[in-house]
């Protein structure tokens, strides 16, 4: 069997979502105030570096988000409203470092830095607590009747005596020399000679320590990368700020007298009234 299982690493990796970033431009007493606003939430202490707007880097503020995460609020040389903006930034995220252990049944390689099943040889009667004494196997593991489980890379069997796993590589067995060869394969499984295990028609997964992931380029454990790209880019526009519209002059209403009494087109004009031009008198608008 192979000395790496092909059960999933103890952690998955979760992606961070990249951030949102947007142009502003609004009226702050009167005067305008615009730039780039970034938004990043969650994911660890996800902070934000390297960040530029048509390569002129940017100068940030930041504010914390009340659901977790932070705001920033930039600028750069030659910011306009009205302008289209190529923006480019980087994530950073402080993973805390982890106690490295390995799931049951394997234990951890210091050269490696991978577990790595146990492959140490079962013992000799009389056999230790959690054993059975099998004949002619020797000292096998007792079944998990709690889990109704095998450690990893053994089988259950049943004797007329207990319930016991059996290793699939047998040269574990206390009764075999330690020129033993598994050469007796499970079905979808080929005996190596170099390696002097099973191994299956696919690459062999690897197994790495708690909260680490394989790399299959670097073949070592690494922590997580929660982004499936670590710097971004992309485009937005700084918009137009609104403008102060002054508002419209209300009509002035005659005082004190009606359109019918001012006799003089100037007067009547003067108070808001229209002036029947060639008829002489004054009218209500």
């Amino acid at each position: 069997m192979n000395d790496q299982s092909q059960a999933l690493p103890t952690a998955t990796p979760f992606p961070c979502s990249s951030a949102f970033a947007t142009g502003f431009c609004q009226l702050l007493g009167g005067k305008p105030s615009y730039g780039i606003e970034f938004l990043q939430s969650g994911c660890l202490d996800n902070s934000l570096h390297s960040m530029t707007a048509n390569s002129q880097p940017l100068t940030c503020s930041t504010t914390p988000l009340s659901g977790g995460g932070t705001k920033y609020q930039c600028t750069f040389p030659g910011m306009a409203q009205g302008i289209k903006v190529d923006l480019s930034y980087c994530h950073s995220v402080d993973i805390p470092n982890v106690q490295t252990t390995c799931p049951s049944g394997y234990q951890f390689d210091q050269e490696t830095k991978l577990c790595k099943t146990e492959n140490s040889k079962l013992p000799s009667p009389p056999c230790l607590q959690g054993y059975q004494d099998i004949t002619p196997y020797g000292c096998l593991p007792l079944y998990d009747t709690d889990n109704n489980t095998c450690p990893v890379g053994y089988y259950s069997i049943a004797t007329s005596t207990a319930s016991v796993c059996m290793p699939i590589n047998r040269c574990l067995l206390s009764s075999e020399t330690d020129a033993c060869k598994n050469t007796n394969c499970s079905s979808g499984q080929k005996f190596d000679t170099q390696k002097n295990c099973c191994i299956s028609s696919d690459s062999p997964k690897k197994i790495c320590p708690s909260d680490l992931i394989y790399d299959a380029d670097q073949n070592v454990c690494i922590e997580p990368n929660l982004f499936v790209e670590k710097c971004l880019t992309t485009t937005t526009n700084i918009p137009l700020c609104p403008t102060l519209t002054p508002s419209p002059a209300p009509t002035k209403e005659p005082q004190g007298k009606s359109c019918s009494d001012y006799k003089d087109g100037y007067e009547c004009i003067k108070n808001g009234c229209n002036w029947a031009e060639g008829f002489f008198f004054c009218t209500n608008p």
